[in-house]
């Protein structure tokens, strides 16, 4: 049988969210029936995006009987817990681990994270991830058990689960479902079980399935159509001062306006071609374009490529005063190059904003290649051009990871594959 101080670090030990011990009145003994619980549906990963999951938090009031602890025959209530109301980070790390394994068992690719490495965050790979998963517990019941020698915790829970992509920037799938778990010990791991059960209903939806795959999918909707000409604009090819790049590229750059949001984009064509992240126009035929100016144009999609996220698209009608910016072709950028980026941060009032780092890294992300920066990339910034010393556009901001004790850590597509994936051929 368990003292009073005994089921004190019980509580919290095992559920990161529980304090104090009552003995004003007795809480309901709830014996957890077990859920039959359904296999999940298997996936391959190599045609699905890597996932990584984040974190767990508690929407459960601070103060609120979450259960007790009972002894004797008779199951007498001699003390209570409470929710603290937040999840501790070691808590947290074992349900991480949990929902990894499952998601590995049921054959996604799941990202190495700092916590579920032996080398810590030297082989974090979360910032691969294109699809991040994080939870929250809406209800937690807690009951301990102890007589004759005997103990048994019961838990259930109740989590919403959700589903982030990267490159839509949206929650593509929610859902509730409760987990339990039952065992003949005072132990914190049925809540990490019963957490684990909840999980393995979400690798049973189809509608999760059917959520990674339409959003991992591989067809290049651009290789039956014909090739696109584009005469780019000629260039000095010499080093430039920050002060001359922003006055000859900042009038190329543009805001696209849509009805959920905005971004970024860059002319890139003597035809008033523009190019910018799909995930900024989505399924929008016609957008809005604010210029360097303060007017607005309209501009219709001409290509897109959902899976790479690179939109093409024109503008409707001819302004001979707007001007193409300079692209590097030649695959020419290295690590350690100074960078620009020019776009429009969080918020439209903020359009033009200029920002310098340099190139951190050229990776490999889900066969894609990318340019790492450490140059300023935020929300608004994605589809704004990332431009080197001499001038010239190297990438279009796409990506940032963001975390606790993240900095720096941002993504670009590289011009000249973004124009080969939209199969436009460029004409000097």
């Amino acid at each position: 049988m368990y003292g009073k101080k005994e089921i004190i670090l019980l509580a919290a030990i095992s559920l990161g969210m529980v304090n104090g011990l009552s003995n004003q009145g007795c809480a309901p003994t709830t014996r957890q029936s077990m859920i039959a619980i359904p296999p999940p549906i298997s996936v391959v990963a190599d045609s699905i995006g890597m996932v990584s999951v984040t974190r767990f938090q508690s929407d459960i009031v601070p103060g609120t009987v979450i259960g007790a602890h009972h002894v004797g025959i008779l199951e007498e209530n001699k003390s209570d817990y409470y929710a603290q109301g937040s999840v501790t980070q070691e808590m947290g790390a074992l349900y991480r681990k949990a929902a990894e394994q499952e998601l590995s068992a049921a054959g996604y690719a799941v990202a190495k994270s700092s916590t579920s490495s032996v080398f810590g965050s030297e082989e974090d790979e979360t910032w691969k991830a294109k699809f991040l998963i994080g939870a929250t517990f809406t209800d937690i019941n807690l009951n301990t058990y102890a007589q004759y020698g005997k103990q048994r915790t019961d838990v259930s829970v109740k989590l919403k689960w959700e589903l982030f992509c990267r490159e839509t920037q949206k929650v593509i799938y929610d859902k509730k479902s409760m987990g339990t778990s039952s065992i003949p010990l005072i132990d914190p791991n049925p809540l990490v079980i019963a957490v684990r059960n909840s999980f393995k209903f979400v690798l049973a939806d189809t509608t999760f399935v059917q959520a990674v795959r339409k959003n991992s999918s591989s067809v290049n909707t651009n290789l039956d159509l014909p090739e696109l000409p584009m005469k780019i604009s000629t260039f000095e090819d010499s080093l430039l001062t920050v002060e001359q790049i922003v006055g000859k590229s900042i009038p190329s750059v543009l805001a696209v306006k849509t009805a959920r949001g905005h971004g970024s984009g860059f002319l890139v064509g003597d035809s008033g071609l523009i190019i910018t992240n799909y995930h900024v126009i989505e399924n929008n035929t016609k957008v809005t374009i604010l210029l360097y100016d303060g007017s607005e144009v309209t501009a219709l999609t001409v290509r897109i490529d959902p899976q790479n996220d690179i939109a093409l698209l024109r503008i409707d009608g001819k302004i001979d005063s707007l001007k193409c910016l300079p692209l590097c072709l030649d695959a020419t950028t290295r690590v350690g190059q100074e960078v620009i980026a020019i776009g429009a941060p969080l918020s439209l009032a903020l359009s033009h904003t200029v920002s310098k780092g340099i190139v951190s890294g050229i990776r490999e992300v889900e066969k894609r290649r990318l340019i790492q920066t450490d140059v300023a990339i935020n929300p608004g910034n994605s589809g704004g051009p990332i431009i080197n010393m001499r001038g010239r556009v190297i990438g279009i901001a796409t990506l940032k990871v963001s975390g606790t004790g993240i900095e720096g850590l941002g993504f670009a597509i590289p011009i000249d594959e973004a124009l080969s994936h939209l199969n436009v051929k460029v004409m000097k």
